[in-house]
Parts: structure tokens; C-alpha cells; sequence
């Protein structure tokens, strides 16, 4: 009997900070800045009963309810306990770079996705959706006659307006359904989710990482003359160098996606990045045909189809009215993108060790 079912590993390794989020932000009354560019996340579990065997149970507890004035580390200080004395009450800590805060802002830490050990870890989720825009967005590359319809329905409705979370989903949803649901378990419904081939890949979560492969990463948006603006965001990442391993299992008889055509689709969309994005920045390092982004913070062009449908051009002229019509803010002036030359016109990275890198970028490796 025929075996269908193919496993291969798959191994992320990180060439700029990679950022899931758990969707948690870190309150200044979590966490400590300490000496050693190093930040001390607490056990409020622990530090309360110390603190409580300190008499200060009381004050403890308004500073948490009311005070929204001063740091953890300050108020601990007013109340004569000093850093070295809370070492037992460190959930983990984190070590961070050059730091560039704005007074008068508040500094965000934004955490990274845990288990329910504590370890750091990558949702296949996260991975299996990465693959499926590479792969739609190769195959419009490569075949785009194909998508001639789509591609006129997408830009007559780039210019009419619905609810910002509807803007041009319907159109989205046409073109992934042509591409991926190609099953015919509902032939009148073919957009329904039973039609889509993607079912028959299935892709674990990455095995655990450490706090350890944790680096605190500050949020730097790059132009494309080189200058760099910092921003008070702290993500905790996955820092460059490490390796993220997963399993990924394909039913052939559901889903004729080969190893050999997710290769190809990655060094095609590489390629299109390149020249509609990567190739307009200062300094910035061309993408090799092996290199992905993943995770958040990764930018606009690497989770959307608009640049494979029409091409670098068209794409400059579409990308800062979509970015108008879904309410991105006008300070961040869009509306200057073709004169500049690229949409959007940062390039998002994050500060590792005195460097500026892409947020995201992987080189990915299947066996």
C-alpha cells in the first residue's frame, strides 16, 4: 500500500530578531532595568510575600492599585529595598542593547509567546501561514494571465470604500481560493474551507526554545537614505543565531505541494522583494533565495499579495491608497511613497547588538 504521507524538518534560523507575540505588555510595575543592560521580569507571586514579611504588604498593594506614576525599581528604592534583595523573586530575565528612549514617553515591552512552561516557542500556525503567502504569491508571479480577472476586480475596488477590517477581503478571498481550494468537497462553495489543499499540511510548533534564545529588541524604522528613528518599544525576540526546528507532515493524496515547490516559491518571492522593496534601502543587504520573514513587526510586502499581482510600479501607486482606505494614520504620510520611490518608505528592523537588522528574516532550510 502506498504511504502518503511525507515528514520533513524544517529549521528557522534567525538572521534578524524574530518577534511572536503573546499579546502581553509588560507594565512598569513588572518589570526591573538593572546594570548589565539586563531586565529583570518579576514573579509578583514571589515579590509579594517578601514583601509582605517586609511590613510593606499595604503599600505594596496601593502602589499596584493607584500609583501610576514611577517604575517598580523607583518605588522599591523609596521603600529601602534595594535590587540584590528580590533576586529570588525574578521570573527570568532578559538582556537588551543600546537603548534610545524618549523622554517624557512611556518605554513598552511586548512579550514573546511562552507555553505553559514558560518557553519560548513558534506557533506552526505562524510558519504554515508564512508558506501559504510565498506560495500564492509565487504562482501570481509566475503565471499572470492566470489572475488577469482578479487582478482588475482587485484594482477597481482599491478605489471604493467599505469598513477598514472589509477592505478588499472579499478580493483577497477570490484570489486564495483559486489557488488553494482546489479539492471539490463543496463544488457550489468553493471558497469553504473543506475545498482548501492546505488541510493536508500539517506543521507542528517549533521545539521549545530557552529565555535564553530571548534578546530584548528595540523597534528602529529605517529609510531609505540610511537615517534611522528608534521607537520606545522593546519586543522580546528571538535572537540572531538561533534555530527553530519543526515538523512538517504532507498527505499527498489532499495536498501536492512538494518540498521542491515551497524551495522555489521562496527564491521567487526573494527575488520579488528585492526589486519592489529591499533593493530601495541604504545599507540593507539583498535577500539570498533561502530567506523568509516571519512574525510580527515584519512589514507590509511580506504578508500581502499586492506587489506579486502588479508589479513594482502599479504596486507603488495601489499600496499608499490601501494604506489610506485602512485608516493607517496620515502622519505617517503614505501620500509621499511615489515620490520616494518605494511603499511603505521605512523598513522595519530591530537594534541586536549595535546593529539595525530586518525584523523577521530567517534562512530556511527543509530535510
Amino acid at each position: 500500500m502506498r504511504n502518503f504521507l511525507k515528514t520533513y524538518e524544517i529549521t528557522l534560523t534567525a538572521k534578524g530578531p524574530v518577534f511572536i507575540g503573546s499579546g502581553k505588555e509588560f507594565d512598569k510595575k513588572e518589570y526591573i532595568l538593572v546594570a548589565g543592560n539586563e531586565v529583570w521580569i518579576m514573579d509578583i507571586n514571589k515579590l509579594y510575600p517578601y514583601l509582605r514579611r517586609k511590613g510593606l504588604s499595604r503599600q505594596f498593594e496601593e502602589y499596584i492599585l493607584y500609583d501610576r506614576r514611577i517604575p517598580l525599581k523607583q518605588w522599591l528604592q523609596k521603600n529601602r529595598i534595594y535590587v540584590n534583595e528580590i533576586k529570588n523573586c525574578v521570573k527570568y530575565s532578559v538582556q537588551y542593547g543600546k537603548l534610545s528612549v524618549e523622554r517624557g514617553k512611556r518605554l513598552q515591552i511586548q512579550e514573546f509567546v511562552k507555553d505553559a512552561y514558560g518557553k519560548p516557542y513558534v506557533p506552526g500556525s505562524s510558519l504554515k501561514g508564512m508558506i501559504r503567502t510565498i506560495l500564492l504569491a509565487s504562482d501570481i508571479v509566475e503565471n499572470q494571465r492566470k489572475y488577469s480577472l482578479e487582478k482588475q476586480k482587485l484594482k477597481h475596488n482599491s478605489n471604493n470604500y467599505d469598513r477598514r477590517n472589509r477592505y478588499l477581503l472579499k478580493n483577497i478571498k477570490e484570489i486564495e481560493a483559486s489557488y488553494f481550494n482546489t479539492m471539490g468537497r463543496n463544488p457550489k462553495r468553493r471558497a469553504d474551507a473543506v475545498n482548501d489543499r492546505m488541510s493536508g499540511m500539517i506543521i507542528s510548533d517549533s521545539a521549545p526554545l530557552t529565555v535564553g534564545d530571548l534578546a530584548l529588541c528595540q523597534r528602529v524604522e529605517r529609510k531609505t537614505d540610511g537615517r534611522e528613528k528608534t521607537l520606545n518599544v522593546l519586543r522580546e525576540c528571538i535572537k540572531p543565531g538561533s534555530k527553530m526546528i519543526f515538523q512538517m507532515t504532507i498527505d499527498e493524496s489532499l495536498c501536492k505541494i512538494s518540498k521542491e515547490k515551497i524551495e522555489h516559491a521562496v527564491q521567487i518571492f526573494s527575488e520579488m522583494y528585492n526589486t519592489c522593496f529591499v533593493s530601495k534601502y541604504k545599507g540593507i543587504d539583498r535577500l539570498m533565495d533561502h530567506n523568509v520573514y516571519l512574525g510580527g513587526g515584519v512589514g507590509f510586502l511580506s504578508k500581502t499579495i499586492i506587489y506579486p499581482m502588479f508589479g513594482e510600479k502599479e504596486g507603488l501607486k495601489i499600496t499608499p491608497v490601501i494604506f489610506d482606505k485602512t485608516g493607517v494614520p496620515k502622519n505617517h504620510k503614505h501620500n509621499q511613497d511615489e515620490r520616494i520611490g518605494v511603499s511603505p518608505h521605512i523598513i522595519k528592523c530591530g537594534e541586536y547588538n549595535g546593529q539595525s537588522l530586518q525584523m523577521g528574516l530567517c534562512e530556511m532550510k527543509i530535510s
